[in-house]
């Protein structure tokens, strides 16, 4: 009986351990079900991000940039997260659909203007850029940005991820936006936007004024470079 127990022992432990691996295929279904992407919610891994939020304006964004390679997350999904992220603080759900490609070709127009290394250093997580987003206040959309829990608008964002980026339905020079329904009640207009020239159509023709109430883009001297 003796000599049994090892090997019973060795039963148990396959046991747990293929009850373990049926768990976890089971969360993975949940999570697929869903159709979100990986969801940054350790509260570690937040501490750091806002505690890094108070550092100078160089590494104001890194433990973000930490935390993404951290679970081996793509530049193009981080390029998505924000997108979706600040189509969610523009505040204007209705017109999510029409905000989405305006948004996410500003970003792809910016993208185009730096080296793949870069993309992330210099345009997701350029300081202050994407304040709506990625910083730590009440109409912050950074919670969302970290863990997407909408699974409808995140299928509409990666669904044109790869032809915005491809080809940005935007002039080349419209490199700016501003959220005006974001926080209207706290945040005042930024001066930029009474020297830029606002951009009233797609490339393709399409006109966008009547999307300017929530998102107006922009392009001119002085834009993002």
């Amino acid at each position: 009986m003796l000599k049994l127990i090892p090997f019973i022992v060795f039963l148990i432990s396959c046991g747990l351990a293929q009850a373990a691996e049926t768990k976890t295929r089971e969360l993975d279904t949940v999570a697929s079900s869903k159709n979100t992407p990986i969801c940054i919610a350790d509260p570690q891994q937040i501490k750091a991000i806002t505690d890094g939020l108070k550092l100078t304006k160089s590494k104001k964004y890194q433990a973000y940039i930490d935390v993404f390679s951290s679970y081996g997350i793509s530049t193009k999904e981080i390029l998505a997260r924000l997108v979706y992220a600040e189509t969610l603080a523009a505040n204007c759900s209705e017109q999510n659909a029409q905000i989405i490609p305006l948004i996410g070709s500003v970003i792809a127009n910016r993208v185009k203007r730096r080296p793949e290394e870069k993309i992330l250093s210099e345009v997701v997580f350029e300081p202050y850029q994407f304040a709506s987003s990625l910083h730590n206040y009440d109409e912050s959309q950074m919670k969302q940005f970290l863990c997407p829990s909408k699974s409808s608008l995140w299928s509409q964002v990666e669904g044109q991820m790869g032809a915005v980026l491809a080809q940005p339905q935007l002039p080349a020079d419209a490199t700016n936006y501003y959220l005006f329904k974001h926080a209207p009640d706290r945040l005042e207009v930024p001066e930029w936007t009474k020297k830029l020239i606002p951009v009233d159509k797609l490339v393709n023709g399409g006109d966008i004024t009547a999307l300017k109430s929530c998102v107006t883009v922009y392009k001119g001297a002085g834009s993002w470079k």
